[in-house]
């Protein structure tokens, strides 16, 4: 029985000396399969689709084996992809941005991103922390942000270590938790 929520998947006997078997010498059936697709054993990193979302219809001509989760959701997400060696890859186009910090033009690389490179976090960094956000200002943001340092701290370009260094400097509560409004 599988958890609720979570896709149903057949667990069947590894061969013998497969080396990614459970400790009971199980293997999800689907990824077995996948691996004739290949001709190898799968990576770890790789998934394997199930065209029709059935999961447990494994039959190989039912199965996809994309070379990352990334490429796998860029699939989902309608973006282009192409088959190399029966794995398959999601084709990405970069997209650029201007660094608000130096001014040149970069590729994003994640979501999220907005400054080019650890130079210009560092700048921005040391421009924020040190005196552009007093520790007021701070607390409001995170009360606003429900005590996500993680998601705040992206949203200023700094890390969540920085954000608590500051709150600890100014004697002020550094736990996320103490930032959670409950009602």
């Amino acid at each position: 029985m599988s958890k609720p929520g979570c896709k149903p998947y057949k667990w069947v006997k590894a061969p013998e000396g497969h080396p990614y078997a459970t400790k009971k010498g199980l293997i999800q059936q689907h990824r077995l399969v996948a691996e004739q697709i290949v001709g190898r054993y799968l990576k770890p990193e790789e998934v394997v689709h199930h065209k029709d979302e059935n999961t447990l219809n494994n039959d190989i001509s039912n199965l996809m084996v994309f070379a990352t989760a990334s490429d796998h959701s860029s699939y989902h997400g309608g973006l282009p992809i192409y088959e190399k060696d029966n794995v398959w890859h999601a084709i990405r186009i970069p997209q650029y941005q201007m660094c608000p910090v130096c001014g040149k033009e970069f590729v994003v690389k994640y979501d999220n991103q907005y400054i080019c490179s650890k130079a210009c976090v560092g700048v921005l960094t040391s421009e924020r922390m040190k005196c552009g956000i007093k520790p007021e200002e701070l607390q409001d943001m995170l009360y606003d942000a429900d005590g996500n340092f993680s998601a705040l701290a992206r949203k200023l370009g700094v890390s969540g270590n920085a954000l608590v260094k500051k709150l600890k400097c100014a004697g002020l509560p550094y736990h996320s938790a103490d930032y959670r409004l409950c009602f």
